[in-house]
């Protein structure tokens, strides 16, 4: 789809992986970008068995909660990949590094340079739909041309009652794991 400053708006619709009971929870991500950053909208529809919101500060394991997760290849350097996890309350977990271990985890001056929002939109007794838009500057990763971006989406809360786990691309790895720059695809 394209939009008047000729930005092509990709969207995905993210996949449960590593458990064949459903968890009832769906996720529908836009990615796009404007003049300086690359946006993406996550649309969440869940149970509440899979919603969980405990961390209210940048820099927690938002990967517990009900987090959305963007990860990018760096354009700096092709052997790092960024990690953002954001979730429901708006709080943000942001790293860099070349593998699961051994990841550099922002400062308080780039947490501000990441802009996000989230809103519950509505919750009855057995379901919440959210939002969170994550906007992630490109000299923070050092990807300017949209065709040079490579990462994957995720969803996750593994400290829900329903644990859970989705992505836009397949990973291949018997258990979960999202640090895998070998399931990145081009975004757009």
């Amino acid at each position: 789809m394209e939009v008047n400053n000729n930005t092509t708006i990709q969207s995905y619709a993210l996949v449960q992986r590593w458990s064949d009971k459903q968890t009832d929870c769906h996720v529908h991500v836009q990615c796009r970008w404007d003049q300086n950053s690359f946006v993406f909208v996550f649309d969440v529809d869940e149970s509440v068995h899979c919603f969980r919101l405990e961390h209210d500060h940048d820099g927690a394991e938002c990967w517990e909660d009900s987090c959305v997760e963007v990860f990018l290849r760096s354009g700096f350097d092709p052997t790092c990949y960024f990690n953002f996890e954001c979730n429901a309350g708006g709080y943000l977990l942001a790293e860099v590094g070349s593998g699961r271990v051994g990841r550099r985890r922002f400062d308080a001056g780039a947490y501000r340079q990441i802009h996000r929002h989230a809103e519950i939109l509505s919750q009855t007794a057995e379901r919440i739909h959210w939002h969170v838009e994550i906007s992630i500057p490109f000299d923070m990763i050092g990807v300017r041309h949209p065709a040079d971006l490579y990462g994957n989406l995720y969803k996750c809360a593994s400290r829900a009652d329903w644990v859970h786990y989705l992505s836009a691309f397949e990973i291949s790895s018997p258990q979960p794991d999202f640090h895998r720059p070998d399931a990145f695809r081009r975004i757009f």
